[in-house]
């Protein structure tokens, strides 16, 4: 019985003993959790938040935070980027955790302590401003705000590697010094901050209307920088000819030109880092029929931009044409027609496509795969009046299921004529499509909208 005992307190010491490592190893299984764990980078709203070192990133303001401006402070709006001069595109705030700094230039002080609390009313940005205005652009720019009715506010930026960059946890009324050195200067001449305000799940606060409460505020820079002329000429020029562009910018470092499409997209840079001023001379793409623009880009030793642009007309080739604008180009193709009960098809020499033309105002285009001698077999006969299609029409009725019952029997027989065909540049203003105007042997003119595969005739 004795040994029985003495077994049972052996066997309890060692399941205490036991017990203890366990717990000795849990815990230090989750102090080493706790390192990686998102719970661990969790801040207590209720407790003083060490202010972040200017550049550490963040979501910036949101970009549905929009419109009216005024001298000093701006709503959050969503600007267009300018490639050519700079233009910052505005961030667009999910307030994720911060991440580590990016950039190290000068750490932010202390801002103004004023305690936060949970919202009470709606939130209200009252001022945000920034001091001194105009702005050195190598110096420091100092922030200051009130926002009432938030639980704290996020102020951010975009830096110069365009990347966002900012601070989140804020009191609602503060200042906070940055250097502008490292911030992305938005359209070249002004520097552009955000500020908005999160409740107490540091969520951003959106206001009846479901906007972001968010104020964009723009700060000029100081520059002795200036375009004094920017000319283009001659104008008009002929298609695809030369013009020479001509410039004087006092205070610029370097200066760049750059074409503009119709659609005001910026494309390809033609020229850069060129004098303060002088002249260059630039052949004009033969895709610009009606008039090209040019952007001249200059910036100075602090990269503060400046642009001007200047247009000329280009003279059309053509004395006469049917397209909405002067034509890329004006042929006579071979060509051949047949009208059909609910369409019609028309075939091109040059290209040996086939346009399939819906009176549901849609149209397909397909490749005439049929030969001289080639079978066509056409099942069924058609009714008295209408007629079966031959040769590549046929071919292509027979073997496309879609194109037969959306068309029905044909109407008339095919029919050979002398096609005048025009293009036009189209698309987005990189001319990505052509447009195709044409006419029918009856002398209408047919315009084809190669993005949306849509069709309708020219009154």
């Amino acid at each position: 019985m004795s040994q029985r005992k003495t077994l049972l307190v052996v066997m309890g010491v060692v399941l205490v003993a036991v017990a203890a490592v366990l717990a000795l190893l849990l815990g230090a299984a989750f102090g080493a959790l706790s390192l990686v764990l998102p719970w661990s980078t969790e801040i207590s709203m209720t407790e003083p938040v060490e202010p972040p070192v200017v550049g550490t990133d963040v979501e910036p303001a949101p970009a549905d935070a929009a419109p009216a401006s005024t001298a000093n402070s701006e709503d959050a709006g969503a600007p267009t980027t300018d490639t050519a001069s700079g233009e910052t595109p505005q961030p667009t705030v999910t307030l994720a955790d911060m991440g580590q700094p990016t950039t190290t230039s000068t750490a932010a002080p202390q801002p103004t302590s004023v305690p936060t609390s949970a919202p009470s009313g709606k939130a209200q940005i009252v001022t945000f401003t920034g001091n001194p205005s105009p702005a050195d652009p190598a110096g420091m720019l100092t922030l200051n705000w009130t926002v009432r009715g938030a639980h704290s506010v996020t102020v951010s930026w975009v830096d110069k590697n365009m990347e966002n960059a900012g601070h989140r946890q804020l009191p609602l009324s503060g200042s906070l010094s940055v250097a502008l050195s490292s911030v992305k200067f938005s359209g070249g001449d002004h520097v552009q901050f955000w500020l908005s305000a999160q409740d107490a799940n540091d969520q951003v606060i959106v206001d009846d209307n479901g906007e972001a409460v968010a104020k964009r505020l723009s700060v000029p820079l100081m520059t002795d920088l200036r375009i004094d002329t920017f000319t283009v000429t001659p104008n008009p020029v002929e298609r695809g000819g030369k013009v020479t562009v001509t410039w004087n910018a006092p205070g610029a470092e370097s200066v760049g030109i750059t074409p503009v499409s119709p659609d005001g997209v910026f494309l390809t840079t033609v020229a850069h880092d060129l004098a303060a001023s002088g002249s260059f001379e630039i052949q004009v793409p033969e895709e610009f029929v009606t008039s090209i623009t040019y952007h001249l880009w200059a910036r100075d030793a602090n990269g503060v931009a400046q642009g001007a642009y200047a247009t000329v007309g280009i003279i059309c080739p053509y004395e006469e044409y049917f397209a909405s604008r002067c034509p890329l180009s004006r042929d006579h193709v071979e060509a051949a027609y047949e009208p059909f009960e609910r369409g019609h098809m028309v075939w091109r020499s040059d290209t040996r496509e086939i346009y399939v033309l819906y009176d549901d105002g849609f149209y397909q285009t397909h490749e005439d795969t049929w030969h001289e001698g080639d079978p066509v077999d056409i099942e069924g006969t058609p009714p008295q009046g209408l007629f079966a299609p031959v040769r590549g029409f046929g071919n292509l009725w027979a073997n496309q299921q879609e194109v037969r019952d959306a068309l029905g029997w044909a109407t008339a027989e095919e029919s050979g004529y002398a096609m005048l065909l025009e293009t036009v540049p189209g698309g987005s203003g990189r001319y990505g499509g052509i447009g195709v105007y044409f006419t029918l042997p009856d002398g209408r003119v047919v315009n084809l909208y190669p993005f949306s595969s849509t069709w309708e005739f020219v009154p």
